[in-house]
């Protein structure tokens, strides 16, 4: 009985040997939703987009520049026809963000432009970035101070830390 015992762990041993473990990647599985609820993003997410729909502040790429103008809540910094943009700015204390929105000859929208100088830096690139991934998927990090996302509708977004100054970019265009 001893041996007959001795016999299969000694086959089974063998056995096992011979097997070379087979490795099983996962792959991450991303949800996109471009419809994120904003109040369960971060604080920055939520000061700065204001709501979920749009692709910043519920305005579209494309959207007339009348729209902005009726809609857009926070005050006017700039303005330029000549130049074709119209700047607003929030302030927070000692942060503010200026938000850009350039136009065609048609006046719709072709580029937005967010140009934040605030204190927690790294918490706003945090919240810009999560929110994005879930928006977007994972984004690319395309240097050490850039992030890019593409959308389904084909606009690109670019997060970009500014190296001088406590401040980011957010490039749609």
């Amino acid at each position: 009985m001893k041996q007959l015992f001795l016999y299969l762990a000694l086959i089974i041993f063998f056995a096992s040997c011979g097997e070379k473990e087979k490795k099983v990647e996962k792959k991450q599985e991303v949800v996109i939703n471009e419809n994120i609820p904003i109040d369960t993003m971060g604080a920055w997410v939520r000061l700065v987009m204001k709501e979920s729909k749009g692709v910043m502040r519920g305005f579209e790429l494309g959207d007339a520049l009348d729209s902005i103008k009726k809609y857009e809540k926070a005050k006017i910094h700039d303005e330029s026809q000549d130049k074709k943009f119209i700047t607003y700015t929030i302030d927070f204390d000692d942060d503010f963000v200026d938000i850009t929105y350039q136009y065609n000859e048609q006046k719709k929208i072709k580029t937005i432009r967010i140009n934040a100088v605030v204190n927690g830096m790294e918490s706003f690139l945090e919240d810009f970035s999560k929110f994005y991934d879930i928006r977007y998927g994972v984004g690319k990090t395309l240097n050490d101070s850039t992030r890019s996302w593409k959308s389904k509708k084909g606009y690109q977004v670019k997060l970009i830390k500014k190296k001088k100054e406590s401040g980011a970019v957010i490039i749609i265009e």
